[in-house]
């Protein structure tokens, strides 16, 4: 009898010292390939190449159960979504499930991915460029990008970041300057200031193929048109940042500079419509007088007869007398192929 008591205890006592677990619900892989789109109330997710598929909208808000404050941006990296609003908000690409997040910020427009796991994020509310350790998630370091300047974009290559002072108006808040900051040397990394280029009026855009191609908005107030300055192209060196400048002519109030496949031509938007310019002859025209603030460009592929497909060019833009309306433009035939309608206004486009 003693014997069975003991057992009973020693059931009881292994018992109570196994620890108390919590069921995590396993979140479904419905994401991943395809097109997000950041609009005022999150991220939304669209299948373009399922000809049956929906919007989901604000995806990261359905998945955990948490929404996003002011988001603005989105972009990839080792599988992982990395949305910038109030804060940066990683979240895995597949699921969708919110894994970490970066405080610290005033007003971050910007960040890119750098050397040894770190984000350079431009935080245009301190004029700084904040150095985030991405194993640890906090701010490890800031630089300057000067005084009272306004940083509004980041392009970077294995070595160095280049950063955009945008300026602003009046003429005489405009800026000219793109900043370089070395991120590494070798094996060893770096956050050390390395040069000032000067460009054309108020830098807004850029994008990297091997050089630094930078779009300048020039100063732009469509109530005083007086002091107005043309839009202007411009090429970085990226080793010894030599520049070489174009005037684009009568264009005004120019951003969103993209790339097609191959970054022989680019595309960007202006005050009055979509234009494209040809990376090797630096002529440009315009493509459609839509007037939108946000432009992507994606290859797809479209039925070019009943038994065959080519790859085509699309670009998707929004337009902001129907902001919550993203349209579908073929550049192999020049005409506009879909519209999608999100619940909110649309702030980026990226695919993934």
């Amino acid at each position: 009898m003693k014997i069975v008591n003991y057992l009973f205890l020693a059931l009881v006592f292994i018992s109570s010292c196994k620890d108390d677990t919590v069921d995590v619900p396993e979140l479904s892989e419905d994401y991943g390939n395809g097109m997000y789109v950041v609009t005022d109330f999150g991220v939304s997710y669209f299948d373009y190449t399922d000809t049956n598929a929906l919007i989901v909208e604000n995806v990261f808000a359905k998945v955990n159960t948490t929404t996003i404050v002011n988001p603005k941006r989105i972009k990839f990296y080792n599988s992982k979504a990395y949305i910038l609003g109030n804060r940066i908000y990683i979240a895995d690409l597949a699921t969708f499930g919110a894994e970490s997040e970066i405080s610290g910020f005033n007003n971050a427009v910007d960040f890119d991915f750098v050397s040894h796991n770190r984000l350079f994020v431009v935080d245009k509310g301190d004029a700084q460029v904040k150095v985030v350790d991405l194993k640890n998630m906090e701010i490890t370091a800031e630089i300057e990008t000067g005084e009272n300047t306004k940083p509004t974009c980041i392009v970077s290559n294995h070595k160095r970041s280049f950063v955009l002072n945008g300026g602003g108006v009046p003429k005489i808040k405009k800026d000219s300057t793109v900043i370089s900051i070395n991120h590494r040397d070798g094996v060893i990394p770096l956050t050390d200031f390395s040069a000032n280029i000067f460009v054309g009026d108020n830098p807004v855009s850029a994008f990297r193929s091997w050089f630094i191609y930078v779009l300048c908005q020039g100063v732009y107030n469509p109530d005083s048109t007086f002091n107005n300055t043309e839009a202007s192209f411009h090429s970085i060196h990226p080793n010894i940042h030599s520049v070489n400048s174009t005037v684009l002519s009568n264009i005004y109030n120019a951003d969103n500079l993209i790339p097609n496949h191959d970054a022989s031509s680019f595309y960007f938007t202006t005050e009055d419509g979509i234009y494209k310019i040809v990376n090797s002859s630096l002529s440009f025209s315009q493509i459609t007088n839509v007037m939108a603030d946000v432009l992507q460009f994606n290859i797809e592929h479209f039925d070019n007869t009943d038994t065959t497909t080519i790859p085509v060019g699309m670009l998707y833009m929004n337009d902001l007398n129907n902001p919550k309306k993203l349209y579908k433009y073929n550049l192999y035939n020049s005409t506009f192929q879909d519209t999608l309608e999100f619940n909110s206004n649309i702030k980026e486009v990226q695919f993934y």
